[in-house]
């Protein structure tokens, strides 16, 4: 692993810390459980990250990949020190809440930099 490897990583995080939006981010754990209603009310999302939005544009939209509305969230790596997302997370932004569609790693060596998250509105 050379310096540059270490050195992205950090320096990806503290961009998107810089420039990026702030936005809930996790899975969502059940309410408590009403017996009268046999509902659970709706879960909280656990966390926040700091992340670039946008949409997604180009070859991924031209090949179907993704849906016209879906979002691109650019996440430093480092924010999610517990684990990697995955399609079972939510994404809340602006108060609307997003499934996890896909989760795209990109690597600065061995160590993973930013994550590419397709978001789609729930």
């Amino acid at each position: 692993m050379t310096e540059l490897d270490l050195e992205i990583p950090g320096l990806a995080a503290e961009l998107i810390n810089e420039y990026g939006k702030l936005i809930g981010f996790g899975r969502v754990e059940p309410g408590e459980y009403d017996p009268e209603t046999r509902t659970a009310a709706p879960g909280n999302v656990p966390s926040t990250v700091k992340a670039i939005v946008e949409p997604w544009r180009g070859q991924r939209l031209l090949a179907g990949l993704v849906e016209a509305g879906d979002l691109k969230l650019t996440v430093a790596a480092e924010s999610f020190p517990n684990g990697d997302p995955t399609t079972e997370d939510v994404a809340v932004i602006d108060d609307v809440s997003h499934t996890v569609v896909n989760v795209l790693p990109t690597y600065s060596g061995e160590r993973k930099a930013i994550y590419e998250i397709q978001v789609r509105r729930s």
